[in-house]
């Protein structure tokens, strides 16, 4: 488990002392984390474009359901796992386990700096505007979403 940890980032390894949790990233380099997962996400969406099924959407709107929940039932740990699944499920659609591998510690790192959002709608309604234009098959509508999203 400690070396799944320090793979992910999450925990910080040194000989001879032990691990410790890491520190929360500096401001740059949680700037970086976001164009990296913005890039990675993005290049998810055009992985996508006319190639989802009805059944993925529904899978899509399933989870956002779940956030909703979560948020009505303040269960904010939830919520925050029920974003990353969101996300996991359309990237792991896009690029299987090779780009799943890619985005997953970037994700992680960047949540040890996540601001809750306090605005249930705000989370829901970005999320259905993603589903939205992967249903429409708006390649430009659908990139601007994940942009919206990813802070």
């Amino acid at each position: 488990m400690l070396i799944k940890l320090t793979k992910e980032g999450l925990l910080v390894s040194k000989d001879n002392v032990g691990s410790s949790v890491s520190s929360p990233l500096t401001s740059e380099l949680q700037k970086l984390s976001i164009d990296i997962r913005r890039k990675i996400e993005e290049h998810a969406v055009k992985q996508l474009e006319n190639n989802i099924s009805e059944a993925d959407l529904a899978r899509m709107d399933a989870i956002i359901d779940k956030m909703q929940e979560h948020f009505d039932k303040e269960e904010f740990t939830e919520l925050t796992k029920t974003d990353i699944e969101f996300h996991k499920y359309f990237v792991g659609l896009a690029g299987g386990e090779d780009l799943t591998n890619l985005w997953y510690p970037v994700v992680l790192r960047m949540r040890m700096n996540y601001q809750r959002i306090r605005n249930s709608q705000t989370l829901v309604d970005e999320h259905r505007h993603i589903v939205d234009a992967l249903r429409k098959n708006d390649l430009k509508l659908a990139i601007s979403s994940i942009r919206k999203n990813i802070k």
